[in-house]
């Protein structure tokens, strides 16, 4: 029995190669290893570029919890060092975390961003109502590439 790829003509005139099994299973997977790093490669450069939001921190959001909340809790700070690092007053901060999501000038927001390390544009993201399954799609399509491959996973 050969091992090598064996080439020949079908009657339509098509070539046609007949290889290993094992070696047919080595290009697939090979095939399947550089489509899995081509994904990886844009979702890195995906998170680069916009940014993302940790789970946690989406999570929230999609319960109703105030973007600026989220992600304060997320790093751990409490209102007040928030404001310091922020360059802002606690009551700033608390009137921020009670209105809907995006409110405030855009400079304190910004302000806001950059002391949580966190991209902007995630302090305006809008707070879903829906719950159940609508939630969990409503996730999946805020999500970048590399958080729909854990969400896909969590199924």
């Amino acid at each position: 029995m050969t091992t090598e790829t064996q080439f020949f003509f079908a009657p339509d005139g098509t070539e046609m190669a007949v290889l290993p099994r094992e070696r047919l299973d080595r290009m697939i997977a090979a095939s399947e290893d550089t489509a899995d790093r081509i994904a990886a490669e844009t979702g890195l450069a995906s998170l680069a570029e916009e940014g993302g939001i940790p789970f946690d921190v989406e999570s929230r959001i999609a319960e109703g919890v105030n973007p600026v909340r989220a992600w304060r809790d997320h790093r751990r700070f409490s209102q007040a060092q928030l404001a310091e690092k922020a360059s802002l007053t606690q009551a700033a901060i608390a009137r921020l975390e009670g209105a809907s999501p995006g409110s405030g000038r855009p400079e304190t927001l910004d302000a806001i961003a950059a002391a949580l390390d966190a991209p902007r544009w995630t302090l305006e993201a809008p707070v879903p109502e829906e719950k159940g399954p609508k939630r969990t799609r409503a996730l999946f399509d805020r999500a970048n590439p590399a958080e729909r491959r854990l969400l896909r996973s969590r199924k």
